[in-house]
Order: structure tokens, then sequence, then C-alpha cells
């Protein structure tokens, strides 16, 4: 699966990022619930030794609940601050808000022991595209300062935007890496939305999601297409046969009653975003 979309401004945002890393007390890296590992930002491993990051899983609505405790459990056997959320949830946005005041608490308290200047807390959102770091931006303001949208790419600048006294927030576009590299983590972050549709093989990512959900939800794809696997080991040919019979059972249909592919995949893959199929993790913890 031929992939690949770093737009120049995705180059130019890192340059910047970089150089704004400097000015940051805190980072949130936002991530997919669904997919912690693929989602994760392909820069702030490697260059956020010194900064204190907490990994925000946003969607986590949408994600399989038991899949998303064994990522958080794992976070915190490594002493990662890692907090599962769903980015329009109250409860979830004040169990933030907590905490970063009292991660703020803690640095004024250090400024003024080293007679300091005290200044906002300043805090650099990041990640990949479509993971809804403008949306939390405007959550943790009170107010909608930046572009939002359900697709990748709409934020292509940096800007640093005050949250009352207490903080400024970096809004940051999203950055993919420049190339993907298995086949994976293409499908997942294409079928998740990172990616934008247009440039997409429609066809293949959702035959590809269609085999992982047969696979590991087979219980969501029997209620939602009435289709299920019967083979303990089967080839794509088998599953392509219960595709095309999931598209006749949800009326995708051209003409003389034969299953109409390009429709069923927009279904398939719009369902499996809005969380109508159930709540679904393409991705778990590797093993210790």
């Amino acid at each position: 699966m031929e992939i690949n979309w770093f737009p120049g401004h995705m180059a130019k945002s890192r340059r910047e990022l970089l150089d704004n890393l400097k000015r940051a007390d805190l980072v949130l890296e936002i991530c997919d619930a669904r997919l912690p590992k693929s989602s994760r930002h392909p820069d702030l491993v490697n260059i956020l030794q010194k900064k204190p990051v907490w990994t925000i899983l946003g969607k986590a609505d949408l994600a399989d609940p038991l899949c998303t405790k064994l990522w958080l459990d794992r976070a915190a056997e490594r002493e990662q601050t890692w907090l599962a959320m769903d980015i329009f949830s109250e409860p979830d946005l004040r169990v933030l808000r907590g905490m970063l005041q009292e991660f703020n608490a803690k640095s004024l308290q250090t400024a003024i022991s080293k007679g300091k200047r005290i200044a906002p807390l300043r805090i650099i959102v990041a990640g990949i595209p479509n993971t809804g770091k403008s949306t939390l931006i405007n959550r943790l303001v009170g107010k909608k300062t930046t572009a939002t949208s359900n697709k990748p790419g709409v934020t292509r600048k940096l800007r640093w935007i005050r949250g009352g006294t207490d903080f400024e927030v970096l809004d940051t576009p999203g950055i993919l890496a420049p190339k993907l590299d298995t086949r994976e983590s293409k499908v997942n972050l294409a079928a998740t939305g990172a990616i934008p549709d247009d440039i997409l093989p429609l066809e293949e990512v959702a035959f590809a999601l269609f085999i992982i959900l047969i696979k590991t939800y087979p219980e969501f794809m029997e209620d939602r297409y009435q289709v299920g696997s019967r083979a303990e080991y089967a080839d794509n040919s088998y599953y392509w046969e219960l595709f095309q019979e999931a598209a006749i059972n949800r009326n995708c249909l051209a003409k003389g009653g034969k299953p109409d592919i390009d429709r069923f995949n927009k279904l398939l893959i719009r369902e499996f975003r809005s969380g109508r199929i159930g709540r679904i993790s393409l991705e778990s913890p590797p093993n210790k």
C-alpha cells in the first residue's frame, strides 16, 4: 500500500516546533486511543528528552475500554503520564485541568524559590493530524480560538494562545513521519482519518480494515453487517466474499443486485470512524 502524505507545511512546522520547544514548560502529545502506537508523534519521542510530556489518548469514547486500560497500565508501569479522554467530555476535561493546575503550582514554587519571574505555564499541544489538538485547545481556553474539523490538515501555522493569566498554549499542525514504515501503520492511520481520503486507495484501506475487524471484533461485524468468519484459516479470497456479502446485507447495491463496492468502502470507514460498529481499538500494547 503506497501512501505518502507529507505536505510542505509539515516540514516547516517541524522546524518551528523545535524552535518553540525551549519556551515550553510542558508538552501534551495528543494521540488516538484506537491506535496509540501508530498515532504517536514521530519526533516527540526522540527530541523531548528533557521536557515533561503527557500523552493524551483522545477519542477514548471510540476505543475499546479494556484495550485502553492495558495501554494506561503499561504507561503507569513505566512511570509515564498518560490520560485517556473524550475531549468533548466535561468530566474528562476537569481531570486534565486539575492535573495542569497541580503541575503549574509546582512550577511556580520552583520559580519563586529560584527568584525567577512568575510567568504563565507554557504548553505545547502536538500530535499527528486529526487527533483533536485544536478542539482540546478550544476546550481548555474556553472559547473557539482555532479552526477545527474532522479532516486532517486544517491547522497550518503555529501560534501561541493565551488561556487567561494561567497559561499559554501553542497550537501546532499535525505532523506525520515523512515515510510511513509499516503497512499496519498505514492502514490504521488511513482508517482513522489521519490521512486525507482523497489520496487514499480507499478500497484497499476498507478491505484491510474489514479483515482486521472480522478477526478482532467478530461479534460487532455479525451484529452490524450479518457476516462472520467461519474459517480458522482463511485467505483474501474468502474475506473478499464476506466483504461483498456485507455490502449486500447493508443494501449497498449496484445494478443487477451486485454489491456496490465503492459505496460500501465509504460506508464501512464512515461507520468505523463514528463508532457505529462499536468501540474498537486497532492496536494493543506489545507483550512484555
